[in-house]
This record gives structure tokens, sequence and C-alpha cells, in this order.
């Protein structure tokens, strides 16, 4: 043959089937017993089938290319003699008809190959079907190798265009440009689906929320839904809080994280001592007194070996706490002297404390602290509380520098919860807290805690208790949501006039009720609670397996939802 068009004259024609290459070994002949397949067989059929039309279908596709190429730079070229075109349009190269041809009788072999084991098998052999062109796909599948969500879907949509495109189309169609578009924009669809699903695959695995709302979980602090989805999620959820009787569902919900957020405050400033409060004892001032009390205790367990000595480091402590106060509230330094006299100097023994004496001072000292900052306290008197608050803090160091190393240990743990201690009575004596029963949100904890804090750990919020605060405020918001109580009674006597009505429609008030019911319970107080444990709580070692479960699937899922889509090859 010396030339491409005696080679072309020689080949078959498009109705009689050329000898396409055997990837189907031993197959029955159409219509044969359906004993003679059995599921391996049909599996292994199936696998040689997807993956050979996908070759085939990769080869139909670059001759229509070709062809309209051509046809677009020659629209004159007509079809080279000894070519059947009664299913190619009109012109096209010899090379594009020729690849056309070939593919379209290949596909017609195969289909004729796996036409038994399909009657035999379908299922079994449409799964090797569905795995082999998977298979011929998989160079794809880096394409779905990105970071986030959003880019991972994207190209979850490219690599199904890309696998749809290369799959088969039927050799009988008339339109194949047609046929080849619709597959593409249906790979692409089910490309980005399958994305989709592997990521929940993953997400049901690991379960939801981030590291954030991990975080807070494990503090004991209850999420609503919005909350542990987070960003899109949370700012839905917070619209909905406008929807009759949901919208107070919703708000009463979040009321119960801002609630559990400062009963894990409450538990982190015990955490020093070894100490926490019951779960069923309710958020507010009752709780706060607890606290203080428990921390309390363990300055008095210590109090019969504790000794306090007035020595050269306490009177330089005391001397820059007079001139702190100097500068910010002067009239109050008359004030802040006499108790320093009372409290202090005048019960000085040789120039010491004994434990009991010190325990009631402390005691005094703190109670007077925390008067200057209740309610609509003044600039002034805060800051006279501040400088109590010092004070107590440098007679506790005089005890740590006078004391034996076992009251040394316990009053050092003791020291810790109470700054800890003293950032809640800060946050719940804020305006907004105190209307609220002391029970303060996330933004007014922060809020205490930098005011207690050094300029670095301000700048890094790494203060006491300050991640924990930091977290609470990014997922909780910084706000206390209204309760909607008022909204709530309304719409509950409304609903009991309409269930009433005389013509409300039969049969609309029962679904209706009951799809409420379902869309409200995971903001109801138990269901909260089940609805985190259900979108969160998981075995140890979940996280591991969902990001090799990710590895697997992410990449192989766009493949796997085009070829689901276009029902792999025809």
């Amino acid at each position: 043959m010396s030339t491409f068009e005696d080679f072309m004259a020689a080949q078959p024609k498009a109705d009689t089937p050329s000898e396409a290459p055997q990837l189907l070994a031993s197959q029955p002949s159409p219509g044969a017993p359906l004993e003679q397949a059995g599921y391996l067989s049909s599996l292994g059929a199936g696998l040689g089938h997807g993956f050979g039309s996908t070759i085939l279908g990769a080869q139909q596709l670059l001759g229509h290319g070709i062809n309209s190429v051509a046809n677009f730079l020659s629209p004159s070229q007509q079809t080279p003699s000894g070519l059947e075109t009664s299913e190619q349009p009109e012109g096209g190269t010899s090379v594009g008809n020729w690849l056309i041809n070939d593919a379209n009788n290949g596909i017609r072999n195969l289909n004729q190959q796996f036409s038994p084991y399909q009657n035999a098998h379908s299922t079994t052999a449409m799964v090797g079907d569905i795995g082999g062109n998977v298979a011929a796909t998989l160079p794809l599948a880096a394409i779905g190798k990105t970071a986030t969500l959003g880019q991972r879907l994207l190209s979850g949509a490219g690599a199904g265009a890309g696998s749809a495109a290369l799959s088969a189309v039927d050799p009988n169609s008339q339109d194949y440009w047609g046929d080849k578009a619709l597959q593409i924009g249906v790979g692409a669809g089910f490309g980005s689906g399958g994305t989709l699903a592997a990521e929940g695959i993953g997400k049901a695995i690991s379960g939801v929320g981030g590291v954030v709302q991990r975080r807070l979980a494990d503090a004991g602090i209850t999420l609503t839904p919005g909350q542990i989805f987070g960003d899109t999620a949370a700012k839905i959820e917070d619209k909905l809080t406008s929807v009759p009787i949901l919208g107070d569902l919703i708000k009463n919900a979040q009321n119960r994280s801002v609630q559990t957020f400062n009963q894990a405050t409450y538990n982190e400033a015990l955490k020093p001592i070894g100490a926490s409060l019951a779960s069923d004892i309710p958020a507010g001032s009752d709780a706060i007194s607890q606290v203080s009390k428990k921390i309390g205790d363990v300055y008095k367990s210590i109090e019969p070996q504790a000794t306090f000595v007035a020595d050269q480091n306490f009177a330089n402590d005391l001397s820059s706490i007079r001139a702190t106060l100097a500068q910010t509230a002067p009239e109050k330094l008359p004030q802040f002297e006499n108790i320093v006299q009372n409290q202090i100097t005048d019960k000085l023994n040789n120039g010491a404390l004994d434990g009991a004496q010190w325990g009631a001072t402390r005691s005094m000292i703190s109670g007077l602290a925390r008067k200057q900052v209740l309610g609509n306290a003044t600039a002034d008197s805060r800051a006279l509380g501040d400088a109590l608050d010092d004070l107590t803090e440098a007679v506790n160091a005089g005890v740590m520098r006078s004391s034996s190393p076992d009251v040394i240990s316990t009053l050092s743990k003791a020291n810790a919860a109470w700054a800890r201690y003293k950032q809640i009575e800060s946050a719940a004596g804020m305006a907004g807290a105190s209307n609220q029963g002391n029970i303060f949100t996330p933004a007014q904890f922060m809020n205490a805690v930098r005011k207690g804090s050094t300029a670095s750990q301000k700048a890094t919020n790494s203060g006491l208790s300050a991640g924990l605060g930091s977290d609470a405020q990014q997922v909780l918001g910084m706000k206390y949501p209204d309760s909607g109580t008022p909204g709530r009674a309304a719409l509950g006597a409304g609903l009991a006039a309409l269930a009433g009505h005389e013509y409300l429609p039969a049969g609309v008030l029962g679904p209706a009720v009951i799809g409420g019911s379902l869309l409200a319970a995971p903001y109801t107080s138990y269901g909260q609670k089940l609805a985190q444990t259900l979108l969160m709580r998981r075995p140890a070692g979940a996280q591991a397996v969902a990001q090799a479960v990710n590895g697997l699937t992410r990449p192989v899922a766009p493949l796997l939802g085009a070829a689901l889509a276009n029902g792999a090859n025809p």
C-alpha cells in the first residue's frame, strides 16, 4: 500500500464489523445460555468493556474533532471515496473518518461480546463496566487535588466533564456533537455531585464541625446546628430567628449555648484546684458564688500552716499599687490607705500574720474589692477595686515566700484558680451581664480577660482563659440573643386559635405541625444535645479514618459520578 488512500480502501466497511481488539477472552456467543457466564467472568467482562469502550470513545472524539476542524477550515471538502458516510456528516478527512468508523466498529464488537454477560448478571457486569470506565480515565483524578471545598467542586465538575468527553457515543447516533454535549453537561454535574458525596462520606465518618467547634464541645459547650456547621449555616440560622415559632426556638438554643459557655468558664477557673461544678447548676449568680466558695475552701485548708511576712518585696508591691491608684483615682487613695491600715498594718505581730489572720484579711479585702465593681460602678470605684485585687495578690505572694513547700504548692493552685475567677467576676459585673442574671457573652468575657492581660497577651489572645473566650466569640457571636418570649407566647395563642378554625382545610395543620416539629427538634433542650452528639461525637481514630477515606474517594468520586451519569458506556 503506497498511499494512505490505498490503505483506507482496504479497510472493512461500516456495515461489516472489523476485528476489534479482543479484550474479553472466551466470551459466550450472543444468546448463549446464562449458565456459561459466572459472576467473576461477568465482572471481568464489564471491566474490559468499560475500559475498551472508553479508549474507543476517545478515538471517536478525536476523529470527530479532526473532521470538525477540517470542515471549518475547508467547508467544501468531501468525504474520500471508499468510506461509508451514512453515519458521518458530509465532509471531513480520510484520517478523521477512518478513526470514527474504526471506533464505531470496535464499539459494536465490544457491545456484542459483552451482551451475554449483561444478560447473565446485569448488576455485576454494570459494576465492572463502570470500574473499567473509571480506570481508563484515572489520570483525570489529578484535577481533584485542590484545597477548598469550592475548588474541589469546580475541579470535580471538570474531571466529570473530561470523563464524559472520553465516553463513547452510540455508533448509530445521528447527532454526535449534540449527544456529546449532553454527556459532558451531565458528567460535569455528576462529577461535582460525586465530589460532594465524597465530602459527605468523610464528614459522616469524622463528624462535622471545625477545630474551634470541637474545642468548644470538648469544653462542655452545647452548640446549635448552625454554630456547628459554621459560616454560611450560622448566618442562615440567624436569619431564621425572625421566623415565627422556629425563630424563638433558635434564640432559646443560642441562649443555652451562651449559658453553657458561662458554665465552661466556671470549670476552667476551677481546673487548677481539680474541682468542677455539676452540669445541672444553672449559669448565673448562684453558680459564680459556688465557684468563689470552692476556691475559698482551698485557701482555708492551708490557713493553719500559712504565714505572711510583710517583707521588703511586699513593701515594694504596696508602693507600686499606691502609685498606680494615685494616677487613676487619686480621690480613692485615702480609702485604700485606710483598708491597708485596718486589715494589714494594725494586725501585724512582729511584721507577720498567722494563717488565721491572713485568711480573714484576704477574705475581707476580696469582699471590699467585689463591692467596688458591682452594678453601674464608677470608673474610680473600679480603679479602687483593681487596687484591692492587686493588694490581695501581693499578700498572697508574701505567703508564698514565707510558708512551707506544701503550702506553696496548694496556694499556687488556688491563686491560679482565683485569677481566673476574677475574670468571671469582672465579666458578670458588666452592665449588660447584670441585666441577664450575671450571665455574660463571650465578648464581655474577652473584655475582662484583656483587662487583666499584659500587652503581649492582648496581642496574641494568650491571657488566662483567652483561648476559650476567643473560640466562643468566634462561634457563638458577640451579643446575647433575645429570648423571644413575647413572640412565642403570642404565636402560641395564634396557633391555638388557628387549630380550631372552621375554615382551616382538613389535613393541612397536621402535616404542617409534623414538618415544623422535625425542623424545630434540634433547637429544643434535649434535641440540641442529641443533634450535637450525632453531628460531632465520634470514637478515637475517626479523624484518621476519614482522612484516609477522603484521600481515596476525592480524586475518583468525580469520575465515578460521570460514569454513573452516562451509564458507563453504550
